[in-house]
């Protein structure tokens, strides 16, 4: 994961005390480069990144 350029997070969550949700902001702290996908059917959208609602979702490139 050093070196991952695009990272999914599955379980992505707007809530500041999840694990989902500090995972995500870790990723978006660092390099701009890295492309984070927030990945949780709940939300349609999670610090200011369109969550999308499945994998598959992912791999389309589909927002929800």
């Amino acid at each position: 994961m050093l070196e991952a350029r695009t990272v999914a997070v599955v379980g992505a969550s707007a809530r500041p005390d999840s694990f989902g949700h500090q995972l995500l902001v870790e990723i978006t702290s660092g390099d701009p480069a890295i492309k984070a996908y927030p990945v949780n059917p709940r939300y349609d959208e999670i610090r200011g990144l369109p969550c999308l609602p499945s994998l598959a979702a992912v791999l389309e490139g589909k927002p929800s």
